[in-house]
């Protein structure tokens, strides 16, 4: 065989075995795509890193032609990151969670299972505590003029659990302490309370018993503050317990990569390198975030800011028809209300004619009431004046009816004033005649030939009568000459 012939066939089954392998290459990288997690660093970049890298490289491994990556991320980078698309995956607080939800649809998968001595849980909550050589800090009313340290104010179990406690307790942390700050995080925060930078302060739970298992604090270092005890929750504990943080996945998140890795994280064991680092059992199903909702109306943070609150945005979006037909009723109730003004302004005018009208009235009542009072005095004294006079006497008015009938009369007649008073038609004669018939008192205005016609021995001076006449009825009957004098009573105008 010539040599020279076989070298070429060699080297070119060499070069296309050759070609061959680095195409299989190129194909392999196209097909590998590189997944990112964003993760709240609380604790710092590296101790994110030493927690989460773990998780990146499980996936990894479980998830075929993919590559996952962590990406820390502080609380002030989470939001844009997540706005940009500049990952794919997160893993954060309950309260960004719910923020990032609304904002940008963002979508919870599973929980996090925390690791705990009794097995696991998917709460957690927020320690408030100080220094245990802190003597005069046994309370939270006692933290009112103290210093006061907190990692962030988008931190959960950092701030935000703690700040509800507060507010149920009527404590204004803004107001109330002398300093309030936010040291980045929760290791920052135990280390400015433990070297006395800062009076108090509030981290997540359980990381004090994460700091003392890795030899960073001392067991009985701190005093725990609004100590709280929770089924299955063996960790100090200062508030309610809310969700763990989810894993979510974002909008443009291809849907099986997103079920492939919920899978992968449900399956997770609890003994494996990645849920150790992260200090968690795994995995489960997604909570309900609705008790962290609650909590953020209730300080009205983030996207519940103006929860309660109608804002001017509103009323010109949301409730355009509802603002115009409120405008259209205060405008026709303005008009209604003037209206009802110059009705109440003319009914106040007549009212204040009518009082003074009746005002007038009643003084003139009261005039009228005096003079009658003053006449009935005048007229009872009248009357007493007659009923005491020794000789017989009766008086009548214009009308010819007895207005007095005193007591030398009842003597006389034996007929008693209340039987002849208000008697008319000439009743007076009864008693002296036996009959109705004129008497002197009727002859003042009478000639004298018609007066000697009834009376003996007549005379008149001015206006006064006087006469002698028979009563044939007094005394029973045997009659009796009386002298008989009749005169007028007149007022002041004759």
């Amino acid at each position: 065989m010539n040599l020279f012939r076989i070298f070429p066939l060699v080297s070119l089954i060499i070069c296309l075995v050759f070609s061959l392998n680095c195409g299989s290459k190129a194909v392999a990288a196209e097909e590998t795509s590189t997944i990112k997690i964003g993760v709240l660093a609380r604790r710092g970049q590296a101790a994110c890193l030493q927690e989460w890298s773990p998780t990146a490289r499980y996936l990894s491994e479980n998830i075929p032609g993919t590559v996952f990556k962590i990406v820390p991320l502080t609380f002030q980078e989470i939001p844009p990151a997540v706005k940009n698309a500049r990952v794919d995956f997160v893993i954060t607080n309950p309260y960004i969670y719910v923020e990032l939800q609304n904002l940008y649809g963002v979508s919870r998968m599973v929980t996090m299972k925390r690791l705990t001595p009794q097995g696991h849980t998917g709460l957690f909550g927020g320690v408030i505590f100080c220094r245990a050589d802190h003597r005069d800090i046994t309370s939270l009313e006692d933290l009112k003029g103290k210093s006061f340290a907190a990692v962030e104010k988008t931190s959960f179990g950092g701030w935000i659990a703690a700040w509800r406690e507060f507010k149920r307790l009527d404590i204004d942390p803004f107001s109330d302490f002398s300093t309030l700050k936010f040291d980045g995080t929760h290791d920052d925060v135990v280390k400015a309370v433990q070297d006395g930078k800062t009076d108090a302060g509030t981290i997540a739970a359980p990381i004090l018993e994460q700091m003392v298992a890795e030899g960073r604090i001392k067991p009985d270092a701190f005093r725990i503050l609004n100590a709280t005890e929770a089924i299955n929750f063996p960790y100090a504990l200062s508030t309610r317990l809310y969700p763990e943080w989810p894993f979510a996945r974002l909008k443009h998140t291809r849907d099986d990569i997103a079920e492939k890795v919920a899978i992968q994280l449900l399956g997770m064991p609890v003994d494996s390198l990645a849920a150790k680092s992260s200090g968690n059992a795994g995995w489960t199903v997604p909570f309900d975030y609705a008790e962290v909702e609650a909590c953020l109306k209730e300080l009205q943070l983030g996207i519940y800011k103006d929860y309660g609150r109608i804002t001017f945005r509103q009323l010109r979006t949301d409730y355009l028809w509802h603002s115009l037909s409120v405008i259209a009723a205060l405008i026709l109730l303005s008009g209604l209300l003037l209206y009802s003004l110059g009705l109440n302004r003319r009914l106040r005018a007549s009212e204040s004619s009518l009082q003074n009208e009746m005002q007038g009235h009643r003084q003139t009542n009261e005039e009228l009431a005096h003079s009658n009072e003053s006449l009935r005095q005048s007229q009872q004294q009248f009357a007493d004046i007659i009923d005491f006079l020794p000789d017989a006497t009766f008086v009548i008015n214009n009308d010819g009816q007895i207005i007095a009938w005193n007591k030398a009369i009842e003597e006389m007649t034996k007929v008693t004033k209340e039987t002849m008073l208000g008697q008319g038609d000439y009743a007076y004669a009864m008693p002296f005649y036996n009959e109705k018939r004129r008497l002197l008192i009727d002859f003042l205005d009478t000639d004298e030939k018609e007066l000697t016609k009834t009376y003996l021995n007549v005379d008149r001076k001015d206006r006064t009568l006087y006469a002698e006449t028979f009563a044939p009825a007094l005394y029973e009957g045997k009659g009796a000459y009386v002298w008989a004098t009749g005169a007028p009573l007149l007022d002041a105008h004759g």
